[in-house]
């Protein structure tokens, strides 16, 4: 989450879509949203495949048409945003290049 709130591109909105979040977790989003108006929660119950669902009803809820996934293992550079937003102007989709560690 902070790598997300940590982006150059400063106007933006971050939505954790819960599925079924433990109350320590619940309660540390909730907060967040509280503290940052950048950020919303939705807190959802326990949906089937691993909360799809949920990502889609974010997805029409969001604020903007630009749309960047971060899955709560994840991290983004500082400038992730910013360049996806620029691809973005001349393309329909953008992605960026996933590098896994070997095992």
């Amino acid at each position: 989450m902070h790598s997300a709130l940590a982006q150059t591109e400063r106007e933006l909105e971050v939505i954790i879509a819960g599925d079924g979040a433990d109350e320590p977790t619940r309660v540390a989003a909730q907060m967040l949203a509280t503290v940052d108006e950048r950020v919303r929660f939705i807190d959802n119950s326990k949906g089937p495949r691993l909360g799809f669902e949920h990502r889609h009803t974010a997805v029409l809820d969001a604020r903007s048409n630009l749309i960047f996934w971060l899955a709560d293992d994840d991290l983004w550079f500082p400038d992730h945003v910013e360049r996806l937003a620029h691809l973005l102007e001349r393309a329909h989709l953008a992605t960026v290049a996933v590098r896994r560690r070997p095992p």
